[in-house]
């Protein structure tokens, strides 16, 4: 279904919130859709009007069957999402209906991020588990799933697919390998990832480790079937789900078809009907990917509007140097400090990098903070600092140019352990 034209859906969508919901019952949204580019017609909605009264956009005296909420970058409870079962059933049934299980198809275990509410599930969802993750006993009894099958009334089944938070993804191989446990012993074929960085270094040991494919996803906690998968042909993630994803500049709010923008996202009905988002801003920094046969649009995720850096060019719009993207650069150098877990101190080298990015005028800082004091080894601090800005420049769009042409300066500084304040959350 979300394969075809959204546009009949996207009409149907705004005439349900219409009719529904007193927030699209303003003069914005009196527009009609004769084209996807209507779409353009209708405000954004800022996602800290959305937090600051989500009633606002839900059908007035419907209740909620549950509750999610969006917190694992930001740490901060501040965008809660309301679910009706019936939602979550109709889009059961279209996946089935697209995608029909085989029936030799393996189980899938959830590791559900602990800090975002019940899981979803359609009632009629029969090879999909859900673990939490939070103390010694969830990993033992994750291990017992993974070596002994889930026993149900249709006999054994066996766990092929791992879909977890990243960090979640990290820690529980640093458990396996600490209990003598060779994680390709398991069975499983595929892991996702999602929610924060998966560091490249991480991506490779995972793949190996457990002799799987791992795919990463994109997504919005409080934006429904806002999963966006990374694509084995280009790289780039692709939105296949039923929504209707937008660029647009970043000041203007124009639509662009490449360079740098901020993401905006439309949700569809029947797949959302107690609470509806239209043209949400999403305020994270894509950078619009080549053409490429699964999806007319690519992106790459560049980090979120707040923690990135816009530079100014005398020759075109504006680039930015997005914070995840630096994270990731960043997360190859074996110096830097690390992000520490209090809940699973066993576990090391599972963190995100320790970095803070900001702009003096026209000096673009990058600040690590390295496992040593740099006053110790100079040298090496140097190489550090040496290889970073190299990879920087190699790296992010048209940076090396704006350098080179004296209109900015990068300079890469390092801290000693637990001195950086400001630290980018990725």
């Amino acid at each position: 279904m979300w394969l075809e034209d959204p546009l009949p859906a996207l009409r149907e969508t705004l005439a349900y919130a219409r009719a529904t919901i007193p927030h699209y019952q303003g003069p914005g949204y009196a527009h009609e859709l004769h084209a996807l580019t209507d779409l353009q017609r209708l405000p954004f909605i800022r996602p800290e009007a959305y937090a600051a009264a989500p009633e606002r956009f839900a059908v007035p005296g419907e209740l909620p069957d549950f509750i999610t909420f969006s917190s694992s970058t930001t740490g901060a409870i501040g965008r809660p999402r309301w679910h009706l079962q019936r939602e979550l059933d109709t889009w059961g049934e279209a996946v089935r209906t697209l995608l029909p299980a085989r029936e030799d198809a393996g189980v899938t275990l959830v590791i559900h991020p602990y800090d975002q509410g019940g899981p979803q599930r359609p009632a009629s969802e029969r090879r999909v588990l859900y673990a939490p993750f939070l103390i010694p006993w969830h990993y033992e009894l994750i291990l017992r799933l993974l070596r002994d099958g889930w026993r149900t009334a249709a006999g054994l089944l066996r766990i092929d697919h791992i879909d977890g938070f990243s960090p979640a993804l990290r820690i529980f191989t640093t458990w396996l390998g600490q209990q003598g446990v060779d994680p390709g012993s398991l069975g499983v074929t595929g892991l996702t990832g999602y929610g924060s960085i998966q560091p490249h270094a991480w991506r490779r040991r995972l793949t190996r480790g457990w002799g799987a494919s791992y795919q990463d996803i994109y997504g919005l906690s409080e934006v429904k079937h806002s999963e966006a998968l990374s694509c084995p042909i280009c790289g780039a993630y692709h939105l296949l789900r039923p929504i209707v994803p937008e660029v647009v500049d970043p000041a203007s709010g124009a639509a662009i078809s490449s360079g740098f923008g901020v993401l905006v996202l439309s949700e569809l009905r029947p797949f959302t009907e107690l609470q509806v988002l239209l043209r949400y801003w999403t305020d994270d920094i894509v950078e619009i990917a080549a053409p490429c046969m699964i999806s007319d649009l690519g992106f790459h995720f560049r980090g979120r509007r707040g923690d990135s850096l816009e530079l100014a060019r005398p020759d075109g719009p504006p680039i930015w140097i997005g914070s995840l993207q630096v994270a990731e650069i960043v997360a190859e150098l074996p110096d830097v400090a690390q992000v520490l877990y209090p809940w699973a101190a066993f576990a090391h080298d599972v963190g995100a990098p320790r970095f803070a990015l900001r702009r003096d005028a026209a000096i673009i800082r990058v600040t690590l903070e390295l496992r040593y004091c740099a006053e110790l080894f100079p040298a090496r601090a140097a190489e550090v600092r040496a290889d970073l800005r190299a990879l920087l420049l190699q790296s992010l769009t048209g940076l090396a140019a704006l350098v080179e042409a004296g209109l900015y300066d990068l300079s890469i500084e390092t801290c000693e352990p637990g001195a950086l304040t400001g630290a980018a959350k990725v």
